[in-house]
C-alpha cells in the first residue's frame, strides 16, 4: 500500500509542477560557484553561523528569476557534494540578489526545490520536497 501511495503522490506532484522549474539539490551539475556577495550573505548570516562553523560546507547554486521573469535576480543554493546532508535531505536556500545587497529569502530543507510560475506577494511560489521513510513530503512556501 505504501508503494502505491508513493507512486500516486509522485504522479500528482509531477502533474502539478508541469509549469515550474525543479532542481535536485544534491550534487546537481547545474550548480556552480556563486558570486562572492551571495556566499557572504550565507556565511555571515546569524541563522547559519553554527551550521557553517561546524560543517565546513561550501555552497554552490544556480541563478533563477524570483520577481521578474525577464531577469535572473536570485540563486537557489545548496551545499557542495551533499555536505551536511542527513538521510532526508539537506539545506536549501534562496538568496535574492539586488546587485547592491544579497538577502536570504528562504532557508529550508529537502532533496529538491520547485519554483512555480505563480507569483504571490511579489515572489514566485516555492515548494521543497523532503523524503522520510520512503514517503515524500511537500512543503509549500
Amino acid at each position: 500500500m505504501t508503494l502505491k501511495f508513493a507512486w500516486v503522490a509522485s504522479l500528482l506532484l509531477a502533474s502539478a509542477l508541469a509549469s515550474a522549474e525543479t532542481y535536485n539539490t544534491e550534487q546537481n551539475p547545474l550548480f556552480k560557484k556563486l558570486p562572492v556577495r551571495i556566499e557572504n550573505a550565507l556565511y555571515s548570516s546569524k541563522e547559519n553561523a553554527e551550521f557553517f562553523k561546524d560543517s565546513g560546507c561550501e555552497v554552490v547554486g544556480v541563478a533563477i528569476w524570483l520577481k521578474n521573469p525577464q531577469k535572473n535576480d536570485a540563486y537557489v543554493v545548496a551545499t557542495r557534494n551533499g555536505c551536511g546532508w542527513g538521510s532526508a535531505g539537506g539545506a536549501i536556500w534562496v538568496v535574492h540578489d539586488s546587485n547592491s545587497v544579497a538577502n536570504i529569502v528562504l532557508d529550508s530543507f529537502g532533496v529538491s526545490i520547485t519554483l512555480n510560475d505563480k507569483i504571490k506577494d511579489g515572489f514566485r511560489t516555492i515548494s521543497t520536497l523532503e523524503v522520510k521513510c520512503g514517503l515524500m513530503f511537500k512543503s509549500l512556501l
